[in-house]
């Protein structure tokens, strides 16, 4: 009798013992989910028991319950896709363009050597492609904006803090030159021809930080108008020439009033306007450089006489975006 009263007594300590340690131990629970044993959860409502459970919970970490989405495992619904990766081109993976899948795209690079300057247009199976090779950033806004390539460069106005940066005035082959050229491919359904002007004008100004457009602007200009010796031509008499523009050729123009104009508003600054209409001219110029000034003076022997005026004018404006 006295051993079983000795044997009960040690199984009451015993037991004693065993839940004075369980009850000490409740600050650290323990959960684990699928095998993982995760140690340092936050304390939470479904979590107050010591004893070690299982529970259908995702993955958790101690204080981080958010995984940044682009470091998460792609889930499809079939096991055999894989994963865009971001150093690959997606204008490759799109595949064929005779594809019947609807395809967009837009390329712009820095200057390709080796490659001629070039500008375009292209279509094929269902598609358009404006692209421009080694060409200043105004021509690949020519691309999409044809008109650009009809204004004179007086009637093209840069407003932005560093103009050398977007018209660098180098010769194209230099080294100096290529820093400023650009290679351009854009390319969508023909469906969207009419909106591809306009799509890729936005991408160049929202990449190069610019805003651009068309504007009718009163500006001071040059009116090319008939004074009182001026003689018209009633008929074309000889060949056509003009050699205004030839290097080392003598300056001389027998054509009309409007291919004058042209010439004159390629090389001064200030915008000449036509008044005389498509009249005969037969001139020649000397051979320097001139100014607005000694230009009124040759011009006058004649007939003809440059006025100055403030005129509404068709521009196209390139400025700092604000």
């Amino acid at each position: 009798m006295k051993q079983l009263f000795c044997v009960m007594a040690w199984l009451c300590l015993l037991l004693s013992t065993t839940f004075a340690n369980n009850t000490g131990n409740r600050s650290t629970p323990v959960c684990t989910t699928t095998g993982l044993r995760l140690p340092a959860l936050l304390p939470a409502p479904f979590l107050k028991s010591n004893t070690v459970t299982r529970c259908n919970i995702p993955a958790l970490t101690a204080y981080h319950i958010v995984t940044p989405i682009n470091t998460t495992a792609m889930i499809t619904p079939q096991q055999n896709q894989r994963r865009f990766d971001p150093n690959s081109s997606l204008a490759m993976l799109a595949g064929n363009p005779a594809s019947s899948t609807l395809k967009t795209s837009f390329t712009l690079t820095g200057y390709l050597p080796e490659f001629t300057t070039v500008t375009g247009y292209a279509e094929k199976y269902g598609s358009i492609k404006h692209y421009a090779i080694n060409s200043p950033l105004l021509a690949l806004y020519a691309t999409a904006l044809p008109v650009i390539t009809s204004l004179s460069p007086n009637k093209i106005l840069w407003n932005v803090q560093n103009s050398q940066a977007f018209a660098p005035a180098h010769e194209p082959g230099s080294e100096a030159g290529t820093t400023h050229l650009y290679c351009m491919e854009c390319t969508a359904p023909s469906a969207l021809a009419d909106e591809l002007p306009a799509m890729i004008k936005n991408m160049l100004d929202s990449y190069f930080g610019l805003t651009t457009a068309f504007e009718q602007k009163d500006m001071p200009c040059l009116v090319l108008s008939a004074g009182k010796r001026f003689r018209p031509i009633a008929r074309p008499t000889k060949l056509l020439v003009n050699t205004l523009e030839e290097p080392g050729a003598t300056k001389q123009l027998y054509g009309s009033c409007q291919q004058l104009c042209d010439v004159l508003n390629r090389q001064l600054d200030t915008p000449v306007v036509n008044d005389i209409g498509g009249e005969l001219l037969d001139i020649t110029f000397p051979d320097e450089p001139l100014s607005p000034e000694s230009l009124k003076a040759w011009l006058f022997l004649y007939g003809i006489e440059l006025k100055a005026s403030v005129q509404s004018i068709p521009v196209f404006t390139i400025s700092d975006a604000r």
